[in-house]
């Protein structure tokens, strides 16, 4: 079995968002937010992976986000956020937050990311903002798990 592969993105973690359409209408651009964000999570996802082949077959996604409070919120609310109390129900949402991870890995951690077919996210608010990527061989399930329940 490989081994599992984990970082830490010391940045605020950025949604990817869709490519949009340049003035005149005729080309599609990516926000440079987006590339910047997704050019860091490879970057990262090369160094942890030590050199190492890509994972074949299934793999298993977990993604912390640590989002940053945000600055309006008054000093009990921002308390709250940081013990935990207060979770982030606002955008990002936690799909465009896993995309820019996933997109950021193929052919890195994972040949393509269709390989994924568990994926975790978690979003929370931190005083230090960051994304936690954890990414391992999926440990195949019994059939019987899969089977779907009798009501």
């Amino acid at each position: 079995m490989s081994e599992p592969l984990h970082f830490v993105v010391d940045e605020a973690p950025v949604a990817w968002q869709r490519a949009r359409l340049a003035r005149g209408g005729r080309h599609h651009f990516t926000a440079a937010e987006t590339r910047q964000w997704k050019d860091t999570v490879a970057r990262l996802g090369k160094v942890a992976m030590l050199g190492r082949e890509p994972l074949r077959g299934p793999v298993e996604l977990l993604v912390v986000f640590l989002l940053p409070v945000p600055a309006g919120w008054p000093a009990w609310k921002r308390k709250e956020a940081l013990c935990g109390r207060l979770v982030p129900t606002t955008k990002p949402d936690w799909d465009n937050l896993g995309k820019g991870v996933s997109d950021a890995l193929n052919g890195i951690a994972w040949a393509d990311d269709a390989q994924v077919v568990d994926c975790f996210t978690r979003k929370r608010y931190a005083a230090a903002p960051c994304a936690v990527v954890h990414v391992k061989p999926l440990d195949l399930l019994p059939a019987q798990v899969l089977r779907r329940p009798s009501v």
